[in-house]
């Protein structure tokens, strides 16, 4: 007979029974395969283990081959025992636990379901309780995930805006500072900022216009442009254009989409940019690794090497996320931050820095940031950084 150890150690924290193909997570935690997958099935995005709330970029779940095999084993051993531990008795008429009264909330026998007692309570069979309850249960461990989904998001926004006043505080100190007269602008930081993130990055903003030197400028790489894009002479505009470009083939060049990449790329540390939208009605703009397929058509998203977000009458179908549609006002300037040991990419609205979206995933190689203009689009898009 197995040890009551061993029953523990064999039952899913999520239904509360034995495993039923047992399945583990990255953080080494094991749950039946059903119960994880109904658990997550409505959570968008980032997901956690129900048990240890470790969050989790991809649902990467793998069969658990060993436990179950210890389980099946468990199983033919439980089929052995000729009285089995999980069968109650009622104390008093000495017969098994079958009903569970509603009023009372316990179980009982089928003599005290037919007893005076019981006469005018709701009774139904025990099994049928546990149902309801167990339905009641993942109701209610649903509500809970999503309140700590909830609170997980909130948690790294704030984080996010702990980095970003660690990044100011680092190009302080880095930084030679010619001050001219500042007017009203403090050189001060206000120990109000740490937790409101747009405080301190609009200080940062006037800032830069007192600091020298200011964070380095962008340039766009002809190489990658698509042959239907207009670069400016001075490589900080791209536009759509009606005819073909003069360009020669070459490994690094878009084919299919409208993407021109910076000549700059980023392997390391923490990064700012800006791009001028105007009143472009179609755009996309973001990262991308270097190794992205560049001649094909591909879905735009994290698994495929883009970071982005975009102006688009459709973001659904390439994976983009859709943010600017919902906004009564769109920006028309893009500010985007990359953390690359922090593995987070996060755009604003330049104008008043109001966060929009924040990609959190590993990078393993060099991202390059992406322009995409798009197509019958001739408003250009504009490099402003520095």
């Amino acid at each position: 007979m197995a040890s009551p150890d061993l029953t523990q150690e064999l039952t899913c924290p999520i239904c509360l029974e034995i495993f039923t193909q047992p399945v583990t997570l990255e953080c080494g935690h094991h749950f039946c395969s059903s119960c994880i997958s109904q658990s997550w099935q409505k959570v968008p995005g980032d997901v956690s283990c129900p048990q240890c709330r470790q969050v989790f970029t991809q649902r990467n779940i793998r069969p658990a081959l060993t436990l179950s095999n210890v389980v099946e084993r468990f199983r033919e051993q439980k089929v052995k025992v000729t009285q089995p531990q999980e069968e109650f008795y009622c104390q008093e008429h000495e017969e098994k636990l079958k009903l569970f009264c509603e009023d009372e909330h316990k179980a009982i026998c089928l003599v005290c379901g037919m007893s005076r007692a019981h006469k005018t309570h709701s009774v139904i069979p025990i099994k049928e309780a546990a149902q309801i309850y167990k339905n009641k249960l993942e109701t209610s461990l649903e509500t809970l995930q999503k309140q700590m989904d909830l609170s997980l998001h909130s948690k790294r926004e704030r984080e996010d805006g702990i980095l970003h006043m660690k990044d100011i505080q680092d190009l302080l100190m880095r930084s030679q500072m010619e001050f001219h007269k500042p007017g009203t602008v403090s050189t001060q930081l206000p120990a109000d900022i740490a937790g409101e993130p747009v405080k301190y990055i609009n200080l940062w903003r006037e800032m830069r216009a007192v600091i020298s030197p200011v964070p380095a400028s962008l340039t766009l790489d002809p190489v990658t442009a698509n042959n239907q894009l207009i670069i400016s002479q001075e490589l900080t505009i791209v536009k759509f254009g009606n005819e073909q470009q003069s360009r020669f083939y070459n490994p690094e060049r878009f084919s299919t989409y409208m993407y021109v990449l910076s000549s700059q790329s980023f392997t390391s540390g923490r990064h700012y940019w800006e791009v001028g939208l105007g009143h472009k009605p179609y755009w996309v703009v973001g990262v991308c690794r270097e190794s992205v397929n560049r001649k094909a058509n591909i879905t735009h998203s994290p698994e495929n090497g883009f970071w982005v977000i975009a102006r688009l009458a459709d973001c659904k179908s390439l994976k983009i996320p859709d943010v600017i549609s919902q906004l009564k006002v769109k920006p028309r300037k893009l500010g985007i931050y990359l953390d690359y040991e922090g593995g987070q990419v996060s755009f604003y609205d330049a104008e008043d820095m109001s966060h929009l979206y924040t990609f959190t995933d590993t990078f393993t190689e060099k991202l390059y940031p992406a322009f995409n203009p798009c197509r019958n689009n001739s408003d250009p898009l504009t490099l402003l950084t520095g």
